[in-house]
């Protein structure tokens, strides 16, 4: 009863270090495995020569090393060291503190120690490498000096040679990894193609699979980064995202197939966004959102030179450059802008009031109204329907109108000067003509004034034609004829 007791109890040990820890197994759990293993051959009293003549009468030799199988530790001088299956650990000469359980496990080993190899050929070409755990058939299969590597799933890390530091957890996990480190695959053929690419991180089925060179990238979710070969420092979290990329670098990409589109851009961000294949240095956030709010905008100081954002009807934010650079077919506006005069200004509350619950007066103009008028002035949904009015489009054309207006009031200005200098040519020459009339008044007087004196003079002699006359008569002829001749 004791020994059947005995038994079951190794049978639950057994599962507890294979099954339950998945051979994840430190030093401490090898000892176990390798006790738990000599305690069953002890109790049922075989040999390890199991299959074959004993290689070791005992189980353990006085170094602490146990051996099971045939040709297994043949060349061994090292101590600690744990040895079932055919040809596991086979060559080992002065490693220590190995364990290998598995037909080949370990086999061309000779100094490297603290390693781990369970399965089939598990470790089987490692010479020197230090501190690996292999855990599944042809793990680490041609590991030789690469340290630290941690195999668990059929072909994981199978050809790595001298690479260090990885850890594969999943069938053909980093399987075609030689000299590459750091990297961490999880998942059936995460990291499968990778060769001497460092420090990248995939978990799940198919995870940065075709990645051969490429570094610093971490790929969560099926078939994440799935296509990517040499690109660099990317990072995708979400079934398929970032598919399609193969060299692009700097890429983020979480969510459903998000940037699943782009192939070769760089520095893209695509948030629940497939993107598009020509997409670089591009932000993406989600496909069929209706509100965004981001906070640290409203109220916040910027720098200098500030210019305003627009959207356009594909939610592509971005401003609009006014250098000549950007323009072809550059004309001037001309009449262009007269029919601004027939828009109605108007006021008006939205139907559905701020978040604040306000409602407030807002002023502007009634896209449809414009449309008739301007019917480049208004933006239209995907859906054709007018949605607002392109207020950014109205101040040129008002400039516009202000400068024909402005040179309409100088050419009336003008004109109102030139009238003035001629009303001022003409009063200057009235002024000129009253001079002279009034010189000719003065003329026209002092002949009057001489008119009246030989006026006064004709009346003076006429008066004294008349008296002579009269004395004329009253005197003899001769003498008084003879006075009239002599006057």
């Amino acid at each position: 009863m004791y020994f059947i007791a005995f038994l079951i109890q190794c049978r639950f040990e057994f599962i507890y270090l294979i099954k339950v820890e998945r051979c994840a197994m430190n030093a401490n759990n090898s000892f176990r495995l390798a006790f738990l293993f000599a305690s069953v051959i002890l109790a049922l009293g075989i040999t390890p020569g199991w299959g074959g003549p004993p290689s070791n009468p005992t189980p353990s030799d006085a170094n602490g090393n146990t051996a099971g199988g045939s040709n297994v530790l043949l060349n061994n001088s090292g101590s600690e060291n744990t040895g079932f299956g055919s040809n596991s650990l086979y060559s080992n000469t002065t490693g220590i503190k190995n364990t290998a359980i598995g037909g080949g496990a370990l086999k061309v080993n000779t100094t490297g120690s603290e390693n781990t190899a369970i399965g089939h050929w598990a470790l089987v070409w490692n010479t020197t490498g230090n501190d690996n755990t292999a855990c599944g058939v042809n793990t680490l299969f041609y590991n030789t000096t690469g340290n630290f590597n941690t195999a668990s799933g059929y072909g994981a890390l199978a050809l790595n040679t001298t690479g260090s530091f990885n850890t594969a957890d999943g069938v053909y996990a980093l399987e075609k990894n030689t000299i590459g480190g750091y990297n961490t695959a999880s998942g059936y053929t995460a990291l499968f193609y990778n060769n001497t690419g460092s420090n990248n991180t995939a978990s799940g089925y198919g995870a940065l699979f075709s990645n051969t060179t490429g570094s610093n990238s971490t790929a969560s979710g099926t078939s994440a980064l799935y296509s990517k070969t040499t690109g660099s420092n990317s990072t995708a979290m979400g079934y398929q995202a970032g598919y399609n990329v193969t060299t692009g670098n700097n890429n983020l990409a979480i969510g459903y197939q998000a940037g699943y589109n782009v192939t070769t851009g760089s520095n893209n961000i695509h948030l629940g966004n497939a993107g598009a294949s020509g997409d670089n240095a591009t932000l993406r956030v989600g496909t069929s959102l209706s509100r965004a709010f981001i906070s640290g905008i409203r109220g916040a100081t910027i720098s200098s030179s500030p210019i305003p954002v627009y959207i356009d009807t594909n939610g592509q934010l971005g401003t609009l450059p006014s250098s000549q650079r950007f323009k072809d077919d550059i004309r001037d506006m001309n009449e262009a802008s007269r029919h601004l005069f027939d828009l109605r200004p108007v006021t008006f509350r939205y139907k559905q009031s701020g978040a604040s619950g306000e409602n407030p007066l807002e002023y502007g103009l009634i896209a449809e109204e414009v449309a008739k008028v301007y019917p480049d002035l208004v933006a239209r949904g995907t859906d054709g329907q007018i949605e607002a009015v392109q207020y950014h489009k109205l101040t040129p054309m008002l400039l516009n109108e202000v400068q024909r207006l402005s040179r309409s009031l100088q050419a009336e200005k003008d004109k109102n000067l030139a009238q003035a200098g001629q009303l001022q040519v003409q009063g200057d020459a009235l002024k000129s003509e009253q001079a002279r009339n009034q010189v000719q008044t003065r003329e026209i007087a002092d002949l009057k004034q001489q008119m009246v004196q030989v006026q006064t003079q004709a009346r003076r002699l006429e008066t004294l034609a008349v008296r002579l006359s009269h004395l004329e008569a009253k005197e003899p002829v001769g003498p008084v004829a003879d006075a009239h001749n002599a006057w």
